[in-house]
């Protein structure tokens, strides 16, 4: 073949960007895709390689080359700028040419040096990009991270070619077209989403945090924004909330070591600490496991109580037994259609006409038939068991108070901060209509307590949610203690329940008689702190419940003590009213 043919020839393989001159270099820059030699020295590495992280296999890598060489040529590309005969590295092989420079500088063996490649003619530093991001894809070996940065900067390469901004569908399509079919808008809101996560959480992320653990952080980020709008900021944006709250908490958490649980805790905290101090602990910590369960956040009424069902206690066996005998019409009780509770057939009576007395008219006055019983049994102990045996309407009211009274202790309970905390009320059918069994929260109360006494590490804003919290919590306890007789304010037998019936509904392994542990749940208040830290700060949602419950038990102490003739005395603990009245 003459020369001259040969070298028409060898212009035809050059790509015309690189001129047609006669001075043609030794490494030819083919116009299609080719196979070559180039010298390791030649080849750089292809500086927007979307693996950051160091591949977990490179040391059997470079073992492999090693002991057999390249298993295939290198892909290699030369931009229009590049020095002469230099090329980089085009679509994956970063790693292997990484082997080859430090096997080349530690044997200076010539087989790792001129290195078989294949050349890939140059488009663009995005579809370079692309490239390597294909090759990678198709390995499957890549850190979540590295992709979520490789993608956010080819998206940002491809606004500047298309001189557009590109939404989720848009990038999909465009990847698509240029040869990336694994992207889908799904997978890439997710990478979108953990490349905005990565300042905040490098070491994290870093460690190798996946997809699964990105979709949990999503969950987490949307329930706690939406606990931060109901209870604190309900125009409050998703930026707004993102730079008060989400990225402050998960900076937090950032470590080599992350954990979700670790992370979560974080947020919660952090979400406690932003929310105004009179805001319920309780509803906080309710409102945040619906909000993660997928459902919407509203206001609701109090929840219903939870009838406590327990056998009537034999405080005494059986004794003597005499008889008092009244006269009076009994009326019928019917069951109301609103409240669903047993009341006088006719309109009854307010509370406090319902104590008998000189203003009652012969046919009104509320006594028993001349038939009706009242058994006084008594055992010689500290407290007697009156069974009224006919049903005057007094009792019928009586009972009412003290299911009335059970009703708002659970509804107090329920709506205090401390979870769980209407477990420590039961009903009884004597006393003031409702006891407690124990304390509120006997792991939670310690925990916020010592929030609120908390060191430097703690915010001022957490103390004082804390102890806002701890505070009503206990208030809330030591009112339904007072009221129910458990630690009344006043030390008598017709107001302080008697030692028999606290044995009986008391446990041995309850908290309220350890005195080592319960003043650290429930500390004593003074009259004065009571006041300032009770009633003058007790929320308004509470108040119609606690006023309620004094008019009743007034109205219990009131109307015992006006048959006190019929009942030979007896207290409130000593007139039960069971399923008979």
């Amino acid at each position: 073949m003459s020369s001259n043919k040969q070298q028409s020839q060898r212009r035809g393989l050059f790509v015309d960007h690189f001129g047609t001159s006669d001075d043609i270099p030794d490494s030819s820059v083919p116009v299609g895709i080719a196979t070559l030699k180039v010298d390791v020295d030649r080849i750089s590495f292809f500086d927007k390689n979307p693996r950051r992280s160091p591949n977990e296999r490179y040391e059997e890598i470079k073992e492999s080359i090693r002991a057999s060489g390249l298993d295939h040529p290198l892909p290699v590309s030369r931009r229009p700028t590049d020095p002469p005969e230099h090329y980089f590295i085009y679509k994956g092989g970063n790693t292997r040419l990484r082997a080859l420079k430090e096997l080349w500088a530690e044997t200076k063996n010539p087989d790792f040096f001129n290195i078989r490649c294949e050349f890939h003619p140059y488009k663009s530093e995005t579809d370079a990009l692309i490239s390597h991001f294909r090759e990678n894809d198709l390995r499957d070996d890549m850190t979540f991270i590295d992709r979520a940065l490789s993608m956010q900067e080819l998206k940002t390469m491809l606004e500047a070619e298309t001189g557009e901004a590109l939404s989720q569908r848009k990038l999909e399509s465009v990847l698509k077209q240029r040869g990336l079919s694994s992207a889908n808008s799904a997978v890439i809101s997710r990478l979108e989403y953990a490349a905005n996560l990565y300042a905040d959480m490098p070491n994290a992320l870093k460690s190798g945090i996946g997809e699964p653990q990105i979709r949990k952080l999503r969950k987490l980020e949307k329930a706690a924004r939406q606990v931060w709008q109901f209870h604190c900021n309900p125009e409050g944006s998703e930026q707004q909330f993102r730079t008060a709250v989400f990225l402050p908490a998960l900076a937090s958490s950032d470590s080599s070591s992350w954990t979700y649980d670790a992370a979560e805790s974080k947020v919660k905290d952090k979400l406690l600490a932003v929310l105004p101090v009179e805001v319920n602990l309780g509803a906080v910590k309710s409102d945040f496991k619906k909000a993660m369960d997928g459902k919407e956040l509203a206001v609701e009424p109090p929840p219903e109580p939870i009838p406590v069902h327990r056998e009537p206690a034999n405080i005494t066996p059986p004794a003597t037994t005499r008889t008092l005998s009244q006269t009076a019409e009994t009326p019928p009780l019917v069951e109301s259609a609103e409240s669903g509770q047993l009341e006088p057939a006719y309109d009854p009576l307010d509370q406090y006409d319902l104590l008998g007395g000189d203003s009652f008219d012969g046919d009104s006055v509320p006594h028993l038939q001349p038939s009706d019983d009242i058994r006084i049994e008594d055992a010689g102990g500290d407290v007697r068991e009156v069974i009224v045996e006919g049903s005057g309407r007094w009792l019928a009211k009586l009972k009412q108070l003290r299911q009335r009274n059970y009703k708002i202790a659970l509804n107090l309970a329920a709506a205090s901060p401390v979870p769980k905390s209407s477990r420590s009320v039961i009903e009884l059918d004597r006393g003031y209509g409702f006891f407690l069994t124990d304390v509120f929260g006997v792991e939670y109360m310690p925990e916020l307590l010592a929030v609120a006494i908390g060191g430097e590490e703690c915010h001022d804003d957490k103390r004082r949610s804390a102890n806002a919290q701890y505070m009503i919590a206990a208030n809330v306890w030591w009112f339904l203690a007072s009221m129910c007789g458990l630690f009344p304010d006043r030390d008598e037998h017709w107001i302080g329940a008697p030692d028999e019936i606290k044995r009986t509904f008391i446990s041995d392994g309850s908290y309220i008689g350890n005195e080592e542990y319960f003043p650290q749940i429930h500390p004593i208040i003074t009259g004065t702190e009571y006041l300032r830290t009770f009633w003058l700060t007790l929320p308004s949602t509470y108040l119609d419940s606690v006023f309620e419950m004094i008019r009743n038990t007034v109205a219990i102490i009131e109307l015992v003590q006006a048959h006190r003739e019929e009942t030979n005395d007896a207290t409130p603990w000593e007139i039960v009213t069971n399923e008979y009245y």
